[in-house]
């Protein structure tokens, strides 16, 4: 194991010690959670940490690299476009069928004329979007023992190996506690849920409004556009494993709004160790892309 897996192993696993601890007072501990269900959470959650953390930062590049190559398809297929439209500008009869070029040259200008509307695209790029880019990812890298949750699941992915039989199905009564939904397992604190935000600058801390104050590993993405260099950048991947003494409760600002857990960034761990450059910051008063066209020309 590496120095930073282990570094970051030992962070989570102290996180999940301090949430077994038995005399917090708040009683939304890991132990009670344990005590309450009769299953061994605190074992099954170090257990996964164990098997999720040194993999986790060994493919922690990629990752970063599979996000950015999807954010960044469309530019570079317009590159591509441009390239093309280029070597056919100045072909002659000698070089390319005259109506090979005729038909290369419209295939360019049709590949064109649908990446004019990239910024749609770049106007609804979410952090849910690029959540599922790091759920499949990591259920390819994991050559599939992770499992993908049910849409709108706590939590988004879990080991395919774990054993939930124990659990009984969802109630209305008890919505947040550890069961089965759909043949899933809902509100167990040994998978791994997954944020993404996009941020305005480089170095952007994460935070997320939450439904409930769930236990468990959480993986967060932070991303944002670059408009000095005119692409998507992963800024960095961090990780930590969430309780209830992590989350802030806010009330409800109308009748039909829900109450929000908001977690911040303080108990994330990078799992890169990645150093930012200063002087590449981007202030938080430049022109995302949606705000005006990209000119991927010049």
């Amino acid at each position: 194991m590496t120095a930073i897996a282990t570094e970051v192993l030992n962070h989570i696993l102290d996180q999940i010690r301090a949430d077994a601890d038995e005399t917090r007072p708040d009683g939304f501990t890991l132990a009670a959670l344990s005590k309450a269900s009769g299953v061994e959470w605190i074992k099954r959650t170090e257990e996964s940490a164990r098997k999720f953390i040194p993999r986790l930062v060994a493919c922690s590049s990629k990752l970063i690299n599979r996000v950015e190559q999807v954010l960044n398809s469309p530019r570079l297929s317009r590159m591509i476009a441009r390239q093309i439209h280029e070597r056919l500008e100045h072909a002659t009869p000698q070089d390319i069928a005259a109506e090979t070029a005729t038909e290369l040259k419209r295939l360019s200008e049709s590949l064109n004329s649908y990446l004019a509307v990239e910024s749609v695209l770049l106007a609804n790029i979410s952090g849910e979007m690029v959540g599922d880019i790091v759920a499949d990812f990591l259920c390819e890298e994991f050559s599939r023992q992770f499992k993908r949750n049910n849409r709108s699941t706590y939590p988004d992915l879990y080991f395919a190996d774990a054993d939930y039989t124990m659990l009984s199905k969802r109630t209305k009564q008890d919505t947040h506690l550890p069961a089965l939904r759909g043949g899933h397992p809902s509100g167990v604190p040994d998978g791994v849920e997954i944020k993404s935000k996009r941020t305005n600058k480089m170095g952007e801390k994460v935070s997320a409004d939450c439904h409930y104050h769930y236990q468990g590993m959480h993986l967060a993405l932070a991303f944002y556009y670059s408009v000095a260099e005119k692409k998507w950048i992963v800024d960095d991947v961090y990780l930590a494993y969430l309780a209830f003494p992590d989350y802030t409760k806010s009330g409800r600002n109308a009748e039909a709004t829900t109450v929000k857990h908001s977690f911040k960034h303080r108990p994330f761990i990078s799992v890169t160790k990645r150093k930012q450059p200063e002087e590449t910051k981007q202030t938080s008063n430049e022109l995302l892309p949606f705000q005006e066209p990209l000119d991927v020309e010049s």
